[in-house]
Parts: structure tokens; sequence; C-alpha cells
């Protein structure tokens, strides 16, 4: 059997902090116990950590809290992830560049430099992407993590990578154009594929 992929420690940090801001430290505990990652507790990873401790701390997260609750904190973590990138690992010439640029150039750019760096987020699943619309303000986004392995070990009856969307979102919104996210389709839910669609209207 191969060892598991690896993922940024961003997927396990920043759950951290949202349970910090949202919830109590007693909720804190039980779920970083429940996913077997208490010892992240003492000290928080610091280099990439198994894809599969991903995906049970997010488990975790939707097996033990009410769903609505769960949502709130994978969207908090997620738009902590993505603030932690803007301020630290995407590069601020490459942020200026994107901001002088039409909007659906700007996209392809930034899925592009994403796309090189999937395994940060997705592990071993494959991210693609597409771009649709090359006027000056119309831009639809369609992104796709197949097989998505932060989703093992959950089961949901609707979408629910609230962590993705919301870190896809923040990124899109900042370096992009106001661009809402919604996700499609989910692996929780028996689909193949994470699927995410972005759009901007014309207006």
């Amino acid at each position: 059997m191969h060892p598991p992929a690896h993922i940024g420690p961003n997927a396990i940090t920043r759950v951290a902090e949202a349970l910090d801001a949202l919830s109590t430290s007693a909720v804190k505990v039980r779920l970083f116990e429940g996913a077997g990652l208490s010892r992240y507790l003492i000290n928080a990873p610091q280099a990439p950590v198994p894809e599969t401790e991903v995906a049970a701390l997010h488990s975790s997260l939707f097996n033990e809290l009410p769903e609505q609750e769960a949502r709130r904190i994978a969207r908090r973590a997620g738009e902590l992830t993505a603030s932690y990138l803007l301020a630290h690992r995407i590069p601020k010439p490459f942020q200026a560049l994107l901001r002088v640029l039409p909007p659906a150039l700007r996209a392809r750019l930034l899925l592009g430099a994403i796309a090189k760096h999937a395994w940060t987020f997705a592990g071993s699943s494959a991210f693609s992407y597409r771009v649709q619309g090359w006027q000056t303000r119309a831009v639809r986004i369609h992104m796709r993590i197949a097989h998505n392995s932060a989703c093992s070990g959950r089961r949901t009856d609707t979408p629910s990578c609230e962590y993705h969307r919301a870190v896809f979102e923040r990124l899109l919104n900042a370096l992009v154009a106001p661009i809402a996210v919604r996700e499609v389709a989910c692996c929780a839910c028996g689909a193949s594929a994470c699927e995410f669609v972005g759009a901007r209207s014309a207006a």
C-alpha cells in the first residue's frame, strides 16, 4: 500500500482557528480527539499532513456538529486559509499583475497557478478548471476536484465542501472580480467529483 498523499497544514490549522472564533474549547477538543488528532492541539502542524488526517478532521466536523454549524466553521476556515495565502503564499508582484488585466484573463492565470500547487489542497485528487467568457465583465468559472480525498468518510445529503468553496470564492473575489461560488456536486453526496461554479454577471 502506498503512503497517503499530503495536503498543506492550513486544512487543519485554520479549522482550529475557526473553532476558536466560532465555538468552544470543549467542542474543539472533542472534534480533534474524534479525528485522532489531539496532538495538534498541543503542537499545530507546520508541514504538510497526510490527506487522511484532513479527511478525518473535516468528517469529524460534520459528523459531530449540526450541519449549519459545521458549514459555518468550515466556511470560516476556508476564508482564513485564503487570507493566509494572499498574505504569505501568492507573490505580491503576481497579485499586482492580475489586478490590471481583464477579469477572464485574471481568472485563467490565477487558476493556472492554483492548479500547479493543487496538491496543497487536493492531495492525491485531481484538480481541473475552465474559464468561460472573454467579455470585460462576464466570467464563468468551473472548478473540479475529482474523487476529493477531503470527503473521505463524510456523507451528506447536500454538497458540503464549504472549506474549498470559501477558499476559491475569497481568492477569486480578491484577485479576479466579485464572483459568487456555488458547489453543484459533491463526493460526500456520492458524486465522482466535487464541482464548483463561479459566476459574475455582465451588469
